[in-house]
């Protein structure tokens, strides 16, 4: 009696859950949320940056990057050219945020990337793949093949599962339509800025190889390693 009145009692509440209606049943559905931020580079180094780009990953359900061809010392980009990211909140996601910001000096001839763990990891797993950054030219605008070369200088890396030179910066539901500002320090460290908290980091320097070639896909110019 005990098991067939235990049985009617759970057949009553599969039902129930089920007439629940569709907007209770996303909560719980492990009450995760997905969220969007909004991020901007702030740049406080010393000279105005170029070829600067950004990629964020949350694990492996969301990825997005953004690039912008200048940014001028002590500026961020207009607000129109903020980039959005995406993340997951809730009490059982298990995603993180990773961040790998790339940019170049003046004059280009120095490349700067986050490097959390402070060793040669970034740059050993970027030579690993290929030291020489190849843009085309088609005609492009200064602006257009700056960006081209940031674009180019983090293809691999985008496309790859590897963490090696993301930062994790945990954004959380306090963040979400919030702006997230990323700042180049004057010594080129890199701190993160949101509304929940703030993570630090120092970047790896490297001389890039580039190679720019014309729409025939001849090399009109190369970059020179010292």
């Amino acid at each position: 009696m005990q098991t067939k009145n235990f049985l009617y009692a759970l057949l009553a509440l599969v039902e129930i859950t089920a007439a629940v209606p569709s907007s209770l049943e996303r909560r719980i559905d492990w009450g995760t949320v997905k969220r969007t931020a909004s991020v901007t580079i702030q740049n406080n180094a010393p000279e105005k940056i170029k070829s600067v780009s950004l990629i964020h990953k949350y694990s492996s359900v969301y990825k997005s990057r953004a690039e912008w061809p200048l940014i001028e010392q002590g500026k961020s980009p207009d607000p129109d050219n903020r980039t959005t990211v995406e993340y997951n909140t809730g009490p059982f996601t298990t995603g993180r945020d990773w961040w790998l910001l790339s940019f170049y000096n003046d004059d280009i001839t120095i490349n700067y990337m986050t490097n959390p763990n402070n060793f040669r990891d970034v740059v050993d797993f970027l030579e690993s793949i290929g030291t020489v950054t190849t843009i085309s030219l088609f005609g492009a605008t200064a602006g257009v093949l700056a960006a081209a070369v940031a674009k180019a200088t983090t293809d691999r890396l985008f496309d790859s599962e590897t963490t090696v030179g993301f930062k994790q910066h945990i954004l959380r539901s306090e963040d979400a339509d919030k702006l997230t500002t990323i700042v180049i320090n004057a010594d080129y460290t890199i701190t993160f800025k949101s509304e929940s908290g703030i993570s630090e980091t120092v970047t790896a320097r490297r001389v890039p190889d580039i190679q720019v070639k014309n729409e025939k896909g001849v090399l009109v110019a190369q970059s020179q390693k010292r």
